[in-house]
């Protein structure tokens, strides 16, 4: 049911509404090392967005030539880092290699979606979800993000564009205890600077890995068919 289209210079899906379509609608970005289809079946578990157009975008570099393993930084740099434990100091002062470049793509790419719709939400997975809140910042039409096992990204960046966020905008983050790929104490860091700058999060921890669990997608579809 989902069409293949290009959204600026990135590849995307288009899963079209299997309803009356409303004027919201709801963007995936996918983790570093997937592709657009990775987040696809997670719309069977989000009824509430059954009446919406979604959106599953390709990030736009590739970590190895000929692989559909796709990044929208690099993303080798920043797993180094987390591997040698959690430096706050790193936190705040690492930029990732083409995060201007990955920013430019995704912006370019949202802004030919956005202008369609009176509302946008985001649901972005790992080195997604860091784009996703990166773009939520300069977006006037953000209305929901859910943030997936992610993490701060471009510190620096961050703290000069986050009060552009809307304060009533409502995030939802989930991070598993076991989490060997970005520990949890990046996320409980997420959390702790999103709530330091004014805004409230409905935040979920669960005792697995790197993952989205049934039990986080239930509590979703709960925050999504909230108005």
């Amino acid at each position: 049911n989902t069409e293949s289209i290009k959204m600026a210079d990135l590849d995307a899906l288009r899963l079209k509404a299997r309803s009356k379509p409303s004027s919201e609608t709801t963007i995936f970005l996918h983790g570093a090392g997937a592709n657009m289809h990775d987040l696809v079946p997670l719309a069977d578990y989000l009824p509430s967005l059954s009446n919406q157009d979604l959106y599953f975008l390709n990030a736009p570099f590739t970590m190895l030539p000929s692989h559909p393993m796709y990044i929208w930084f690099n993303v080798g740099e920043l797993v180094e880092r987390m591997a040698s434990g959690f430096k706050e100091e790193v936190v705040k002062t690492f930029v990732p290699t083409r995060i201007d470049e990955g920013r430019k793509h995704l912006t370019d790419a949202l802004s030919e979606i956005v202008e369609n719709y009176d509302k946008i939400n985001l649901i972005g997975f790992s080195q997604g979800g860091m784009m996703a809140f990166d773009y939520a910042l300069n977006c006037a039409k953000i209305g929901k993000v859910a943030l997936l096992s992610t993490s701060i990204c471009d510190y620096p960046n961050l703290t000069q564009e986050v009060n552009k966020l809307k304060k009533d905008v409502k995030i939802f983050q989930s991070h598993g205890t076991l989490d060997p790929i970005l520990p949890l104490i990046y996320g409980t860091y997420l959390r702790d600077f999103i709530k330091k700058n004014g805004y409230d999060v409905e935040y979920h921890e669960f005792a697995d890995g790197h993952t989205i669990p049934a039990g986080i997608l239930e509590k979703l579809e709960v925050f999504f068919a909230q108005s």
